[in-house]
């Protein structure tokens, strides 16, 4: 399950929602997205696609498919990732978006 942070946060903002959903058996991956908490900021010239950099995320994990759950600005990205990838999203959940 791949946790996808409002524009105010980033993957830390899931703190108490991931242990719970790793204890109920969840490999639990809090993802920060491009210039968020620790991540690089990336080219500001080329900025890419916040789909195609989650994609890159879940191939470096080996993941096959994933769950998605987004908040706010989050859920415009899983939203993205979800159209442009049907065949890797399990569930998409987005809330306050």
């Amino acid at each position: 399950m791949i946790l996808l942070h409002a524009g105010t946060q980033s993957a830390a903002g899931w703190v108490y929602q991931q242990p719970v959903l790793a204890a109920a058996g969840y490999r639990m991956i809090g993802y920060s997205r491009r210039g968020y908490y620790r991540s690089d900021a990336g080219d500001a010239d080329n900025p890419g696609y916040g789909a195609d950099d989650l994609h890159r995320l879940v191939q470096h994990l080996k993941l096959d498919n994933v769950h998605l759950v987004s908040a706010a600005q989050g859920g415009f990205f899983a939203i993205d990732y979800t159209l442009a990838y049907p065949g890797n999203v399990l569930s998409l959940t987005v809330v306050s978006s």
